[in-house]
């Protein structure tokens, strides 16, 4: 009976838990025992401001129960507990593996060819080496030829601008307009 409801209310869990992703940015809060959980997107003004409350602590009180639990408790600290949270990434740009290869002369009405599956051909981008700073742009001349585990590759002659050859590939970010 368990697994049958499980086949079930699984996907249509996973679902909803997707399309209220979409909604909003993910938040997260980690809260220790007796703690008041205040998590905020980052980037989010209120990330940075202070606790509404003030912590406050308890007097000691003798709980109600059996006489073996009687006595003193010790007085009960309130604390804030706020967890930074990473915005969404913007839709224009991504990080990944850049890499090399040579356009023929000629072959694009572009000097500086580059290629990537997810974005139309004659989109503007800039890419930046994130090991060493330099940053270069380039234009979709094409989207294939890119593998897997990259998000761009670039004219040999425009990679060189962001590093040598032998250290391809190599952590970009890249935005486009």
């Amino acid at each position: 009976m368990a697994s049958c409801l499980t086949v079930v209310a699984l996907p249509f869990l996973l679902r909803e838990g997707k399309e209220q992703r979409d909604d909003r940015p993910p938040t997260v809060a980690a809260v220790a025992p007796g703690a008041e959980a205040l998590a905020t997107p980052a980037g989010d003004p209120a990330a940075t401001g202070t606790p509404a409350s003030t912590p406050t602590t308890a007097a000691p009180t003798t709980p109600a129960g059996p006489a073996f639990l009687s006595g003193p408790t010790l007085p009960t600290v309130a604390r804030a507990v706020t967890v930074v949270v990473p915005t969404a990434p913007s839709a224009t740009s991504q990080t990944g593996r850049a890499s090399y290869r040579r356009w023929p002369a000629g072959a694009t009405a572009t000097g500086a060819p580059c290629a990537a599956w997810f974005l139309p051909v004659g989109t503007h981008v800039t890419v930046t080496n994130l090991d060493n700073g330099h940053t270069v742009e380039c234009v979709i001349a094409e989207r294939t030829g890119v593998p897997d585990d990259q998000v761009v590759v670039l004219d040999t002659p425009v990679f060189e601008q962001l590093a040598d050859l032998i250290e391809a590939p190599i952590p970009v970010a890249i935005s486009w307009r």
